[in-house]
């Protein structure tokens, strides 16, 4: 008997967030001397402005919108960012909802930490607050640089347990320039009804 979408993603969860803990347990023995060291960055740079998109497993919901990575004073970076919209699929019409936030529903989210690992593998513990209820997740990507500027990160993320229901799909982050940043061309996977 085949698994339901909702085990399968509880799954995912649970791998991921074993997954999590042991990234950064790996990270914790080797110390580096900078903060940006200890986030595995080195020589490659992430700042800028950035468009994303989330699509869950089922592709019937997509929601997105944009964030920023700056330096801290430390060296090391931090990353906030604004879901500005969410669209979903009608399993009967197969048409999509599509809902863009006003300036009051845009919810705000933050990075815990950031990780890279050999400059290919992004790694990430993100937290909204969603109506009061704080939610935690997870993303992880193969990134595409040039120069040593990251471009574009493609990859996956989770919403970390006990929220329920899960939420797990694949990511695209786009690192777009400020005129981009400030008036998005969203990059759906679809048309809205």
């Amino acid at each position: 008997m085949p698994m339901s979408t909702n085990t399968k993603t509880v799954i995912v969860a649970i791998i991921t967030s074993i997954t999590s803990v042991f990234t950064t347990w790996m990270a914790l023995p080797n110390k580096p001397a900078t903060a940006i060291d200890k986030q595995g960055l080195r020589d490659l740079s992430i700042e800028g402005m950035w468009l994303y998109v989330c699509t869950d497993y089922n592709e019937k919901y997509q929601h997105g919108g944009r964030f920023e990575v700056k330096r801290n004073i430390d060296g090391s970076l931090k990353l906030e960012g604004q879901r500005m919209w969410k669209d979903i699929q009608n399993d009967t019409t197969r048409k999509w909802k599509c809902n863009n936030f006003q300036n009051e529903k845009i919810i705000r989210w933050s990075s815990k930490w950031i990780y890279v690992h050999d400059e290919n593998q992004f790694n990430m513990e993100y937290e909204m607050d969603k109506d009061g209820e704080i939610i935690k997740g997870y993303c992880t990507g193969a990134i595409t640089s040039e120069d040593k500027q990251v471009e574009r990160i493609d990859g996956y993320f989770y919403q970390l347990l006990p929220r329920t229901p899960l939420l797990a799909g694949r990511i695209i982050f786009y690192k777009v320039s400020k005129g981009e940043y400030n008036n998005p061309s969203w990059r759906k996977n679809h048309n809205c009804d």
